[in-house]
């Protein structure tokens, strides 16, 4: 027991403390000396502080305190530490700022009070017409976004609301982790409190749990699914050639920024060289479906790319939930910023010319028009898809 009290009448046997070993027998601590036996309050910082004979002759230990005003009872919750000997001094001056400002620390929320902001978020939610002074969105202007999405969760089924979600609260920002139907791909609904009240600001299925990572120095951190992966590359990719759009066409035209775009000949290179075992043509439809399938992780949510037919001079593949245009309804910060039909143009220019590199002719059948499942129709001279595989 390293609460002693014989030390000091005001202790009580459960008194928090820091325990420290130190050597020699007196040393100096901010001007105060001392030595074992006895105890001293140092009154600039509200700190009892003991000295107790250590395992041997030649250490002692140190027990300090977080005191409150008068004798009173700790201000401080319950730490223990234990140092070697040769390096207590260096570390005590650190170590009483960081048990002073533990003690004086305010509380943060209780986990209770977020749920309890949960709940009413969600009745909000639940009851419809969610209102617009309790949006805050991380993306300025996206407010109408957020209700549409509100809108949506209003149709969940009830017992997905009525879980408790896991919660996470960074500062001010509030991040209710919670999955609706599909356990493996949970939401993060984040609010944030402002002047006592909370406000709903993003909603988001990418997470990516950094907050675990090791203390340094590590090599280790967490990680995601494929699929999450997968998706985000395609999001900071397919952002960023919008937010080109954005800027290059008011400036060069429309014709001159897609053909910025065409990158046909480098990726008839690509499919020639990493798949040098069959014809060209062959290479290229087989390299397509790989690289959707595998290198975008389309196929991580199911059969989302298959080769329906191939030959010297015809071949189909079907594509569902293609992550160009699921980004497109998905994502927030997209289509404010450009229409569906010059999006869905920059689809079309990309994968024509890449299919012209290797002697392809390509059509695209929207099978819905939202872009989510499509049939690639790819001809060459003298021969065509047979209509049974359209």
């Amino acid at each position: 027991m390293y609460c002693d009290d014989g030390v000091d009448e005001c202790r009580c046997a459960k008194s928090p403390v820091i325990l420290m070993e130190a050597h020699p027998k007196e040393e100096k601590l901010k001007g105060a000396a001392f030595v074992a036996n006895e105890a001293f309050v140092d009154e600039a910082n509200r700190l009892r502080i003991a000295v107790m004979p250590g395992s041997d002759a030649r250490t002692y230990h140190i027990a300090v305190e977080p005191i409150k005003a008068g004798c009173g009872r700790p201000a401080g919750p319950a730490t223990i530490l234990l140092f070697r000997p040769r390096v207590i001094m260096r570390l005590l001056a650190a170590l009483l700022t960081s048990v002073l400002a533990f003690s004086q620390a305010p509380a943060r929320p209780s986990e209770s009070n977020d749920l309890a902001v949960w709940r009413e978020f969600s009745t909000l939610v639940r009851k419809g017409n969610f209102p617009p002074d309790r949006l805050k969105p991380l993306v300025p202007g996206m407010e109408n976004d957020l209700l549409t999405f509100l809108a949506i969760f209003r149709e969940a089924d009830a017992a997905s609301w009525e879980r408790v979600p896991e919660v996470v609260r960074n500062g001010p920002a509030i991040n209710f982790i919670i999955p609706f139907g599909d356990e493996s791909r949970p939401f993060n609904f984040i609010l944030v409190e402002d002047g006592g009240r909370w406000f709903f600001r993003h909603l988001e299925q990418v997470m990516i749990r950094l907050d675990k990572t090791p203390a340094p120095p590590t090599s280790e951190f967490p990680d995601t699914s494929e699929e999450r992966k997968a998706w985000a590359r395609d999001e900071v990719y397919w952002s960023q050639v919008v937010f080109w759009h954005t800027a290059l066409v008011p400036k060069i035209g429309k014709p001159a920024f897609l053909d910025l775009l065409r990158d046909g000949s480098g990726y008839a290179v690509g499919a020639q060289t990493w798949v040098p075992f069959v014809p060209p043509a062959r290479a290229f439809v087989l390299y397509l479906c790989w690289d959707l399938a595998r290198l975008h992780g389309m196929n991580t949510r199911g059969r989302c790319v298959v080769l329906e037919s191939l030959d010297d001079r015809a071949a189909a593949v079907r594509l569902r939930d293609h992550p160009f245009f699921r980004l497109y309804k998905d994502a927030t910060h997209i289509r404010p910023k450009i229409a569906f039909a010059d999006y869905r143009e920059i689809f079309e220019t990309i994968w024509v010319d890449r299919a012209r590199a290797t002697g392809w002719t390509l059509a695209i059948d929207y099978l819905s028009p939202d872009g989510l499942e499509i049939l690639f129709r790819f001809t060459r001279s003298g021969g065509s898809v047979p209509a049974a595989q359209r």
